[in-house]
């Protein structure tokens, strides 16, 4: 791989930014172009907005071992030559290119308005050396507004109420969630969730998915944490054939950190 590139980061009182610029020069080829910068304001108001392109993954020579029987580049030069290498390479590896914004409003000390909008798009890729083409997304949008609290039912709890709408290349959706945080004493911490998404589906069916979640925390001398969740998922589907499915699933995970 040969490739030019570097990063830039710029940070004063107001604004701060952030750049990334990656050119393979042997495929002749944009890796990666990415911004990102936030503005504050007075009172502590927030603006961010951001741009990103890149390969998914990442342009090398080895993207064209995907779909291939051989497990080496070297193999591949038994039937292919350096140039066709580069062609299929080119054909596996889709770019993709998303655009964001959004801001952050403080109303007093404990509750905090966010919102952003993020437009995403992927591309096609070719058929060659005997693998099938792969779609595009076409545009995707994408659009969250949160309200975030603190201290609401007692001292030192967060509640997150999140409002959702996405229009994709497979449906359009709305939903809700809600997040909260609550300490029990100094040790314990509990963490309910409850998650509902509405799908209209482009096939012409619909989708309902609720998605409720408890996780229980327990700290022991600043340095050891263990967690036991617990939650579910219920999914509603009715189909433009008339079928109407119902089904549902639960997880139960214990897991732990340990800070040395």
């Amino acid at each position: 791989r040969r490739a030019l590139g570097g990063e830039l980061r710029y940070v004063d009182r107001r604004l701060s930014a952030f750049g990334l610029l990656d050119y393979d020069i042997y495929f002749d080829e944009l890796n990666i172009a990415s911004l990102l910068g936030t503005w504050t304001f007075a009172g502590g108001a927030s603006l961010t907005a951001g741009y990103d392109e890149r390969m998914v993954a990442l342009l090398t020579t080895s993207n064209a071992l995907q779909g291939q029987t051989a497990d080496s580049i070297s193999e591949l030069r038994d039937t292919y030559s350096n140039d066709e290498l580069r062609d299929l390479a080119r054909d596996r590896t889709a770019r993709s290119r998303s655009a964001t914004l959004g801001g952050a409003l403080p109303v007093n000390d404990s509750l905090q308005l966010t919102g952003d909008f993020t437009w995403l798009r992927m591309s096609e890729t070719d058929a060659s050396g005997g693998v099938e083409a792969t779609s595009g997304t076409g545009d995707e949008l994408y659009w969250t507004a949160q309200a975030i609290g603190n201290d609401v039912l007692v001292a030192g709890d967060i509640a997150v109420l999140a409002l959702r709408y996405s229009d994709t290349s497979e449906w359009e959706s709305v939903g809700t969630s809600l997040t909260t945080r609550v300490p029990i004493g100094t040790q314990w911490r509990v963490s309910p969730r409850l998650l509902f998404d509405y799908r209209m589906l482009d096939d012409g069916g619909d989708q309902t998915v609720v998605r409720p979640a408890t996780r229980l925390e327990w700290t022991w001398r600043q340095s050891l944490d263990l967690e036991l969740e617990v939650g579910g998922e219920w999914l509603g589907q009715d189909g433009d054939d008339g079928t109407d499915e119902r089904p549902w699933g639960y997880f139960v995970s214990v897991g732990y950190r340990w800070s040395f």
